[in-house]
């Protein structure tokens, strides 16, 4: 297991996601101010970025860890298997998130005006 290798290989695979991400997306909010609002009730793009970056290094020495256990071959099939499995716990826990981050929330209703 080459932990470096897996960060270096990050990195570039992290970007890429987010170029992808932004590219495809017609949504106003990106996912560096969709994570930057995780600890603030601001969007800061940077903090974003570092959360982002963060987790794709993490990502990736999960991946190198994982291989590096012997648990099967790099294949297309358990290519396919670790992410959906990875797609659904990140579906699951960005369900879970939006509640306990400060900025992140159901708008205030309105008063509705009188007729």
């Amino acid at each position: 297991m080459s932990i470096p290798g897996a960060i270096i290989a990050g990195l570039p695979a992290t970007f890429v996601f987010f170029v992808i991400t932004r590219l495809t997306t017609m949504n106003r909010m990106g996912m560096e101010r969709y994570l930057g609002t995780m600890v603030t009730r601001k969007e800061h793009g940077i903090l974003g970025f570092v959360f982002l970056f963060a987790g794709g290094i993490i990502l990736s020495v999960l991946y190198a860890v994982v291989w590096s256990l012997e648990a099967g071959r790099p294949s297309y099939l358990s290519g396919l298997f670790f992410g959906i499995a990875q797609w659904l716990v990140v579906g699951l826990l960005m369900a879970a998130l939006p509640p306990s981050m400060p900025g992140f929330g159901p708008a205030p209703c309105l008063p509705r005006a009188s007729t």
